[in-house]
């Protein structure tokens, strides 16, 4: 008798919280919207850094600067369905859209159309219109997901284009290279990989929920080359070479990434995402920003909310629109 007293003893003082499991209730479907609020400016890093298990997470002020959305549409109903046969959904990430296949466990991107994307890398292509299939799926969603998953994607985009769509550019000298220069081609690798890091208890404003935590870091670079017809073969040159520095293409080295997002199992969103992005200045001095964005489900179910105890500020004020 002792000893079973001693059992339920235990038992009953365990944590009431255990490891959860994101399952693939959690994926958009056909039709869905969900909705974000963006904050900025964030300084209290510590607050959501911790990785392990069993972890409390207290998320303090959050600086709201707008909002945004992920819309998972039909894709027959789209331009893009001819282009992208495969396809059973339009993902438009903000603008972005990409044709992908949604299956039981996951959420793959088979192809994007550049028309309207702004551009890649800094660099616009309003003026171009193409679709370009990917040669391997893109994951951007995968379930089941329990502490210690992980999986990794890249994809690489290739466009090429007429010099002559940026004005001037056709025109330059092309030097002793005794060609025209006639092409720009632009290449984007990008590669991500996801971990679970930790799990535990989240508490935003007066919400609070179970969660796993995400750690995902992305890596893209973008180089653009220019393409100088030399006696009918193009020859290819890096554009920073050949420029000299004389014009600014909004191209740079490696960019990467960082960015922590928190699931639970009753939410489509990230219950908070944190992103880190760290940059250098001329003078070699390091810096970290961290904006991210907050469920717009939390904002709506939360009752009661203070905005005099400082968890929430808006940004502009005052305003003249919403």
């Amino acid at each position: 008798m002792r000893s079973l007293v001693l059992f339920l003893s235990l038992f009953i003082s365990l944590p009431a919280f255990s490891q959860i499991t994101i399952e693939s209730n959690t994926l958009p479907k056909v039709g869905d919207v969900l909705y974000y609020q963006d904050f900025a400016a964030y300084e209290d890093t510590l607050a959501y850094q911790e990785n392990g298990e069993d972890i409390r997470w207290e998320i303090g002020r959050l600086n709201i600067v707008g909002n945004s959305e992920e819309a998972y549409e039909d894709i027959s109903m789209s331009e893009l369905a001819d282009s992208f046969p495969d396809a059973n959904m339009l993902v438009d990430l903000g603008g972005f859209q990409a044709a992908a296949i949604r299956g039981p466990n996951s959420i793959e991107i088979i192809g994007v159309s550049t028309a309207n994307q702004g551009g890649f890398g800094g660099f616009s292509l309003d003026s171009i219109d193409t679709a370009i299939n990917f040669d391997d799926n893109y994951t951007i969603k995968q379930t089941p997901l329990s502490y210690g998953s992980k999986f990794e994607d890249d994809f690489e985009v290739i466009i090429t284009f007429p010099a002559s769509l940026i004005p001037g550019l056709d025109s330059l000298d092309t030097g002793g290279l005794g060609g025209a220069l006639e092409s720009i081609r632009i290449t984007t690798n990008a590669s991500k990989s996801e971990e679970v890091v930790g799990w535990g208890t989240l508490s935003v404003w007066e919400t609070e929920k179970e969660v796993l935590k995400i750690e995902q870091i992305d890596v893209t670079e973008t180089i653009i080359e220019i393409g100088i017809n030399v006696l009918g073969f193009t020859l290819w040159i890096n554009a920073a070479d050949f420029l000299g520095g004389g014009m600014d293409l909004g191209f740079g080295g490696p960019q990467s990434i960082t960015t922590y997002k928190f699931l639970s199992t009753d939410l489509q969103t990230s219950f908070i995402e944190f992103t880190e992005n760290r940059f250098q200045d001329t003078l070699t001095n390091n810096f970290l920003t961290v904006s991210g964005r907050v469920s717009g489900d939390i904002m709506s179910s939360t009752e009661n909310l203070s905005f005099e105890d400082g968890s929430i500020s808006v940004f502009p004020n005052p305003s003249s629109d919403q």
